[in-house]
This record gives structure tokens, sequence and C-alpha cells, in this order.
């Protein structure tokens, strides 16, 4: 029977709680624990809370075993053994172990000989979930009617007869985008459907796929026709190069594929991805023009394409404001490319030490080293970026934003998109954070009663200068869909018009020129009302 089932469609809490499912059934005796901080390193467990027999833990790394994961799950493992000391511990994971894994889990059965120590992988747990059908459909509803139209549409082995409406399959395959073939232990078959056609994607499921063919394929470039000649020209230079290359069908024959039993022989095209080591390595970073310099003191640079001749490495993947790739050649000195990535959900503070950088990137005669945190190796290059991406007024915007995080809002990110209003709005709580007070040009209408009527009538007319009115208040500035809320004094010393007079002794009085604002207290509005 073959099933959709693919962990990276479930969330850690499905995963878990597909497990407890999963463990209960194969352990009736098993007792499920709530998944919430505190529960002691158990998932699941059989015997007595206070004589705990075997233990089961649910780990959902569906993209990998790597460091972080086996540190995280040795913890978990001290932890029920120093609180518990069972006789069997088991992990059930959301994906196959490689062999450094695989190497890992022996050291923790010779560090930990007290505890029989087992492990089970993403295919035993879909070996699990095809045995006990019931569990497999809560979280992969993918039905074996659906999969079988899904063979029949890509001209594969279905086992339904009666005739299904093309339209009907079409929509099938489409809200389902279904991963057919799971059974399998090595490689996933992804089928993409649209009304274009099909397309057709092999994936490894882990490093054990490695080194294993998925298939055999002739290609046939006649150097007589032109066209010919200029793909096998590019399908040469990628190839050499390390990068994906995609073949017209014309050019190509399958001779043999691992999944040639579900469908046809023939494609359009095909496009093959390298295998791309998984290598990394921590690097500071330095930019230099003149006596300008600005350092990224963190990059994480990862293996992105591997040639016969060249390597080339980027932090695209690491949350940075600015992408870096490097490109180390064997015959020629490392190159070096930077772009500004999108600052969306970035801090500011991050965002300046970018710009900073990137601002010394555009200057005339900028170089660039690269230095390996953990060899010390240094690669250097110049690099010319244009001048034009970069200005006072973009620097000073998130220096402003730098400021307003480190002393209003350290939860201030940068948004996707901004509102016309948000520069000023930044300017301006910058500059209040900073100097205290804005001097504005307003005016002031109110009534009074002074004390001494006639006495306040005879400065207002003759030293208007030593009248000075004084407001408190709250003022709030919206900025990013925020309202910070300000307490303020206003305070204004200008001409005083007296406008009427009235019976019961107050004056109606107006004031026009410079109004000094002084802010204080400033914080984060909590209530739900927009900022005016």
């Amino acid at each position: 029977m073959i099933v959709g089932v693919n962990f990276n469609n479930i969330d850690e809490g499905q995963f878990e709680e597909m497990c407890r499912q999963l463990v209960l059934l194969e352990n009736p005796a098993a007792t499920p624990v709530e998944a919430k901080p505190g529960d002691e390193g158990l998932d699941s467990f059989v015997g007595v809370i206070d004589g705990v027999e075997k233990v089961f833990q649910f780990k959902h790394f569906p993209n990998g075993f790597a460091k972080s994961q086996r540190d995280q799950t040795r913890k978990s493992l001290v932890n029920v053994i120093k609180k518990h000391n069972p006789e069997k511990w088991t992990l059930l994971v959301s994906t196959d172990l490689d062999p450094e894994t695989l190497r890992w889990v022996e050291r923790q059965k010779r560090d930990f000989p007290e505890v029989e120590i087992e492990v089970v992988p993403a295919t035993k747990i879909r070996n699990l979930l095809n045995k006990h059908v019931s569990v497999r459909q809560i979280y992969f509803p993918l039905t074996d009617e659906k999969t079988d139209a899904l063979f029949r549409a890509m001209g594969g082995k279905g086992l339904l007869t009666a005739p299904t409406p093309e339209a009907h399959l079409l929509n099938e395959m489409r809200r389902d985008a279904a991963i057919i073939n799971d059974s399998d232990p090595l490689f996933r078959l992804i089928i993409e459907t649209s009304d274009k056609g099909q397309a057709i994607r092999v994936e490894p499921r882990g490093p054990q796929a490695h080194g294993v063919p998925i298939g055999k394929m002739k290609f046939n470039f006649p150097t007589e026709n032109k066209d010919a000649l200029e793909a096998y020209k590019r399908f040469q230079r990628d190839m050499e190069a390390g990068r994906t290359v995609t073949v017209a069908g014309k050019y190509f024959e399958l001779k043999q594929f691992r999944f040639a039993h579900l469908m046809p022989m023939g494609f359009d095209e095909v496009t093959i991805a390298p295998n791309i080591p998984d290598r990394r390595f921590p690097a500071r970073l330095t930019a230099r023009s003149g006596n300008d310099e600005a350092t990224l003191n963190y990059l994480e640079m990862r293996l992105i394409r591997q040639g016969k001749s060249e390597e080339e490495y980027s932090n695209a993947a690491q949350k940075s404001p600015v992408t870096i790739s490097v490109t180390i050649k064997k015959s020629t000195p490392a190159t070096f490319n930077a772009s500004v990535r999108n600052y969306a959900g970035l801090r500011p503070s991050q965002v300046v030490v970018g710009e900073r950088f990137l601002n010394i990137l555009s200057k005339p005669e900028a170089l660039m080293e690269l230095t390996g945190l953990e060899n010390n190796v240094t690669l250097g290059s110049a690099i010319s970026m244009g001048a034009s991406d970069f200005s006072d007024s973009r620097r000073r915007y998130f220096e402003d934003l730098a400021i307003i995080e480190h002393q209003l809002d350290p939860d201030i990110v940068i948004p996707e998109e901004v509102e016309d209003s948000d520069p000023y709005a930044v300017a301006e709580i910058a500059q209040v954070l900073t100097t205290g007070s804005i001097l504005k040009q307003g005016n002031f209408e109110g009534n009074l009663v002074p004390k001494d009527k006639q006495e306040f009538l005879r400065i207002a007319r003759e030293h208007p200068e030593l009248l000075t009115f004084v407001y408190t208040g709250v003022s709030e500035i919206s900025l990013f869909g925020k309202a910070y809320k300000f307490d303020i004094q206003l305070t204004m010393n200008e001409e005083v018009q007296v406008v009427e007079e009235y019976d019961d002794g107050s004056l109606k009085v107006k004031m026009e020129g410079n109004i000094e604002v002084a802010y204080m207290h400033g914080r984060v509005a909590t209530d739900s009302r927009s900022a005016g």
C-alpha cells in the first residue's frame, strides 16, 4: 500500500500526539504524558510514575539530526535517567539516521550501559503507520482512492477500473499535492501538478541515499546542430561549476528509473540538482575603505555550490541584514558578492551594523576580508558596489530606529510594509528621546479665570512677555502599527491676545507662536487604541 507520509507536513505537537497513539497501540500498558514543561522527559512510559520501567520520548526533527538536535536529545536522556532510572529508553524521531548519528547512538549506549537504548527512525514510524491505518488517516489523510487516481493520471498502474473524469483527477492532485510513494526507504517521489502538466521530483530521505542510483540516462547532443551544441556547452559548464542543470527532453533518453513502475518514461525536460555536502564554517567579515572599517562579527557560511575547480559559500540561510557569497577558486583569489536582504523582521540595531558595512563597501577601493573563527584562515578581495544604493538620510533613518530600540522599545522590528507617515514618526520619536523636547509652531485658545482680572489685563497689555502658559497631558505617536505614549508638558511664552471678557470674570485668550513640548516617561501603549 503506497501512502503519502511526509513528516514535514505536520508540526511538533501533531507528531508527538501521533507517536503517543502508536506507542499505546504497540504497548497497551503504556501511559501517555501530557506535553508541557516539567514532564520530566516522559512522553509515554510503562510502569508507575515512581517506578518507571520503560520510557518513550518523541523528537520532531524532520530536517535532520544535527549536533544541536543530538545535544538536546542527550540532555533529555540524562534528565530521564537522573529522575527515573528506567530499564529501557526508546526514542521516536521523525528523520532517518546518518552514519554520524548512528555512531552517536552507539556512544550513548556505551555512556549509559545501565539503560537499554533504542531509536525508532522515520522509516520504522512509517511502517507503524501502514500497520495502524486509523492513526495514519488522522495525520496523513491521503486516501488509497486518491493515490490510485494519481497513479492513473500519471500513466501508472492504478487499481481503479471505472473511468474518472480528467478534471476531477486534476482537482484531486491540485488539492493534495501528493507525495505518492513514501514506501521507498531511501527516496521520496514527489508529483506536482498544474494545468501545464506534471513535474516529478526525486529527493533523498537522508545521507543513507547518497551514492544509490535512481536511474540511468543517456544524453545525445548532435554537434552538427547549433542549438544542441550550445546546450551541450551549457551542460558541461554548469556540471563543472556544480550548478543545477536542466536539459530538454530531446537531448536525453531515460534508460532506467527507480519509479518506472508508476509512470511513463518520457519527459519534456530533466533537472539535475547536485548533491551538496552539509559543510559550514563560522567567520568574521571586515570591510575597509581608507580609515573607515566595519565588522560583522559572526557569519554562518554554508557550502551552496561545489564544482570541479571552485566552491561557493553563502550566509543566505542566516538571519543577517547582509547576504554574503564567497566563491573560492583553486587558481585565482576568492571573489565576494554582497547584497542587502529584506530587512523585514530584523531589529534596527542589526540593520545599522549592516548598513554601515555596506556603506563602506560602496566607497572606492573598498576591501573585504573573511576570517574563519575556527581556523583563522583569512581571505581577502576588492569589491565594487554602487554608491547610489546608500545615502545619509537612509543611514540616519536606521540609526534613529536603533535609538528607539535601545531607549524605548526593545521589541521593535522592521515591518514588511512601511506607512508613508512612519519615517516622520521615526525622526520625531528619535529627537524626543535624544533631546527630550521639540519646538513647534502652534496656537493656544481657551478660557481662564485669573485671580485678579484687572491685574492680568494690565500685564497682558504692558508686559506680555511675563506671561507663560503651561499645559500637562499625554501625547501618542504611531509607528509601525504601535502607539507610543509620552507624558508631555507644553510651555508657551508669546504675546497674549484677549479675545473676549465674560461677566463671570473669565477671559477668552489666544496665543500664537512657538510651543516648547517637553516629553517625559515614554512607553509602548498597552491598549488597543490607535495613536493620534
